[in-house]
């Protein structure tokens, strides 16, 4: 082959400008400088650059016809410098949706742009806009992405493309959730269903109740997402789009209305179709956090483990960074509960620098922070934890994040319940309740909420009041009761009937309180139990109460140690040198 070279190539060679860099399949020769390159370039006209960019791109485009992709980004170069426009850009959208499929997210951000620079159709505007924001969503800058969508409604909507305007207004709508601004979310939901109110349901409108249903849930509007829902679902059903039933089942479950068990339905049967239908790994994802928030929320800690693990293992292999650390913070809330102290001071600021790598951290980030004050809360730093709650609490006030206000508060009102601060804690423990009743509890549902009203007012001493707070959390508990209500209601019980001078039914509830954290495996639950129990027999000081309490109180203290808590330790061994 090197005897047949054209004799100018030769010569170069000799010159030293250029070497052979392989012989096959197909002589190729490379400059020895960048400079070399540069200036034979530069020697030609402008014309002759254009023609020659135009018959390297139509070679490299006839000899592989059959697989355009491989070349994809080479060919719209080559096309672009040539002048072809429509070919550039034909070849820099094809070589950023192969980028998006392999997860190079910044690389097809760059062809996107390169070929919206060309483009001259508004149509092809939208689809490059809506691309582009994909890309750059997918690397989460959500905030951004929302601006190119928005651009791209526009343009639709001068085109009178209904379908296309509703699929949008789905996309920023959910995107507004990601980043933390749920009235934003909903705002953009009604905006959609304003414009596209007189257009006939399909499966986009149908994606738009969807999102708008979806919207009123997180501002504390259940009742108006239910009848949404359902006229999104059979609308899905009927068309066989696999992915929007997954997504509207996984609403669904979350809607207070229907309750526990028809909660486990629902997200049950979203992971099933998404595993079974489709090919990301990443789509039974939300269905399976919410189905392990919702087994975390009733005590049933191994389901909810797989649940987490399955979903984060998803999310990771698409390279999903705001999903990875949503489900590390999930794996980080169970941790807490489990008492596995360490692990959580050891996980967080790895969590929290992994959120500088998201552009818009929205609602990771609260939980982050409830996260980090719960941790300081059952270490016994309660001056720490009452200071990064309020802070968590005004943030997320002002962001309309009802359901990590509703975290906030939660643990705010636990918080100032440990310091003494009894009717502090009143207007805190109500605002809990009343996010709780619209199902944005976070983890902790409607008897948890109720469980430390009744501790505040056994406080306070308005035992008629704690009593009718003991009356409704029987009322709104699952029937049969799930293994952490069946835990509140006992320990509530105990204190009531301590109150109430009731000793033996007293110690029967917390004995079943305690043994109900043991089997969930509620370790740090489990001592303060014990130590509640404690200070009950020490308080009735009859036969051998001193000795049964000093045993509890052993029991306490050396679980408080295990998990990691070491103020409560002390606050037990004080105790204990009085006994």
């Amino acid at each position: 082959m090197l005897t047949h070279r054209h004799p100018h190539l030769a010569h170069l060679e000799q010159s030293g400008l250029i070497r052979v860099a392989q012989v096959e399949p197909e002589i190729e020769y490379l400059f020895h400088h960048a400079l070399v390159q540069d200036a034979a370039y530069d020697s030609l006209l402008r014309q002759d650059r254009r023609r020659l960019h135009l018959a390297v791109g139509e070679a490299l485009e006839a000899l592989y016809s059959d697989q355009p992709g491989e070349m994809a980004p080479l060919l719209a170069y080559h096309f672009a410098l040539a002048g072809d426009k429509q070919r550039a850009v034909r070849y820099f959208s094809l070589a950023g949706e192969l980028a998006v499929a392999a997860y190079a997210n910044k690389e097809a951000e760059g062809h996107y742009r390169a070929a919206l620079e060309l483009v001259e159709s508004d149509e092809e505007r939208a689809g490059l806009l809506t691309r582009l924001g994909w890309a750059i969503r997918n690397q989460d800058s959500i905030e951004s992405a929302i601006h190119l969508w928005q651009e791209a409604i526009d343009l639709r909507r001068a085109l009178g493309q209904d379908e296309e305007v509703a699929t949008l207004y789905s996309i920023v709508a959910l995107a507004a959730w990601h980043m933390g601004d749920t009235p934003l979310g909903l705002q953009l939901s009604l905006e959609g269903l304003a414009l596209l109110d007189d257009k006939p349901e399909s499966p986009a409108m149908a994606s738009l109740l969807h999102q708008t249903a979806r919207a009123y849930f997180f501002n504390g509007l259940p009742e108006d997402a239910g009848e949404l829902c359902v006229r999104a679902l059979a609308v899905a059903e009927r068309a066989n789009r696999i992915w929007l039933q997954v997504d509207i089942l996984t609403t669904m479950g979350i809607l207070p209305h229907y309750g526990f068990h028809q909660a486990v339905a629902f997200f049950s049967r979203a992971a099933e179709l998404a595993m079974r239908h489709m090919d990301s790994p990443a789509a039974p994802t939300r269905a399976l956090y919410n189905l392990g928030e919702l087994w975390l929320r009733a005590g049933e800690f191994d389901k909810a483990y797989d649940c987490f693990i399955q979903g984060r293992h998803g999310i990771e292999q698409v390279r999903g960074v705001f999903g990875e650390v949503w489900g590390s913070s999930l794996l980080g809330v169970l941790a807490l509960l489990k008492g596995e102290l360490d692990q959580v001071e050891t996980m967080l600021p790895a969590l929290f620098e992994r959120t500088r790598t998201i552009e818009d951290p929205g609602p990771v980030i609260f939980a982050l922070q409830v996260i980090e004050a719960m941790l300081l809360l059952y270490r016994g730093q309660w001056e720490e934890a009452l200071l990064s709650l309020q802070l968590c609490q005004a943030e997320t006030r002002e962001q309309g994040d009802l359901q990590f206000l509703s975290a906030a508060c939660y643990s705010l009102a636990e918080t100032l319940l440990e310091l003494g601060r009894w009717e502090e804690a009143a207007s805190t423990i109500a605002e809990t309740i009343a996010l709780a009743d619209e199902g944005l509890g976070w983890i902790w549902g409607r008897v948890a909420a109720r469980r430390i009203a009744v501790v505040a007012h056994l406080a306070l001493g308005q035992v008629p009041e704690a009593r009718q707070r003991l009356t409704e959390m029987r009322a709104v508990a699952t029937y049969p009761a799930l293994p952490a209500e069946q835990a509140d209601l006992a320990v509530s019980e105990a204190r009531l009937a301590l109150a109430e001078g009731r000793w033996l039914e007293a110690r029967a509830a917390f004995q079943t309180a305690h043994d109900l954290h043991s089997q969930m495996g509620k370790r740090w639950y489990e001592a303060r139990v014990l130590y509640e129990l404690a200070e009950a027999h020490l308080q009735r000081a009859i036969a051998d109460d001193k000795t049964v309490a000093r045993e509890l109180l052993n029991q306490a203290e050396t679980l408080f140690e295990q998990v990691g808590a070491p103020c409560y330790a002390q606050k037990v061994a004080e105790m204990k040198s009085l006994v």
